[in-house]
This record gives C-alpha cells, sequence and structure tokens, in this order.
C-alpha cells in the first residue's frame, strides 16, 4: 500500500514569512503555522492511499435513498473477502456494528429497517489489509 500526502495551501499573505510559492512539497506539515494576522491563509493535509482511492470508486450502494435495505456491490476486478461495517448517524453515533462480514457474488446487503430517517455514514474496513471506504447513505420511512 502506497501512502500519499497532499498538502492543499491556499493564502494571500504568508505563511512563516514565506508566500505561497515558496512553499515546496518539501516543506513540512509540521513547520507551517497560521497566524491571527495573516487570517486568509490556511493548509490542510490529506494523508490516504492508493488503495483506498481505488477501493472508493469500486464500491457502489444503492438504492440511495432507501428505506429496507442497502446493497453494497464491488466492481470488476475488485476482490474484498471480508470487511467491518459501521454506520454512523449524522452526529457521529456509531449505530450499527458487522464484524467480518463476507462478500458473496461481489456484493452483500444490510438490513436498515430499524435505522431511523436520517442521513448515515457507512464505513466499509477491509480485513485483509485495513482500507476504509465512507460512503453516505439516506433513510426514508
Amino acid at each position: 500500500m502506497k501512502k500519499f500526502i497532499l498538502l492543499i495551501i491556499s493564502a494571500t499573505g504568508l505563511v512563516n514569512g514565506l508566500s505561497a510559492q515558496t512553499l515546496t512539497k518539501n516543506t513540512p506539515a509540521q513547520s507551517l503555522e497560521v497566524s491571527p494576522t495573516h487570517p486568509s491563509v490556511m493548509f490542510q493535509t490529506v494523508t490516504g492511499s492508493i488503495n483506498e482511492i481505488n477501493l472508493d470508486k469500486s464500491i457502489k450502494i444503492f438504492p440511495n435513498p432507501t428505506s429496507s435495505e442497502l446493497n453494497i456491490v464491488l466492481e470488476d476486478g475488485f476482490d474484498i473477502k471480508t470487511c467491518d461495517l459501521y454506520i454512523y448517524d449524522e452526529k457521529g453515533k456509531l449505530v450499527l456494528t458487522e464484524r467480518n462480514h463476507s462478500f458473496k457474488n461481489k456484493s452483500l446487503t444490510i438490513n436498515s429497517q430499524n435505522l431511523a430517517a436520517g442521513l448515515y455514514t457507512l464505513v466499509l474496513k477491509t480485513t485483509n489489509n485495513g482500507a476504509t471506504v465512507n460512503k453516505k447513505f439516506v433513510v426514508t420511512k
């Protein structure tokens, strides 16, 4: 699994005395400081992996919105044997956990009848390499 770090910088002022043009990919994120005198300077560090990006594109959920069950399907060319599933409500509360869930014929189904109407986040974590994917879905009643 290849790891990458993406540093996104938006600046109209200076960071540690450097203009945005002089910051490079070698500038450590820890060395960047945003002061109250330069409120228009912001940065964000995003860490992920190539496997997680491919996994995100390879998993489809439907129907969305759903009222009774949510189907999770793997696209051709991607294989997951087992995964852990976590569902969080819109307040971030964990409302459902299913461990060692198996994909059969590259698909699995989650019963959503016991979930209240609202917005949810499905977190799928593969058990073989730990890659994770977040998918949003809506439950209607």
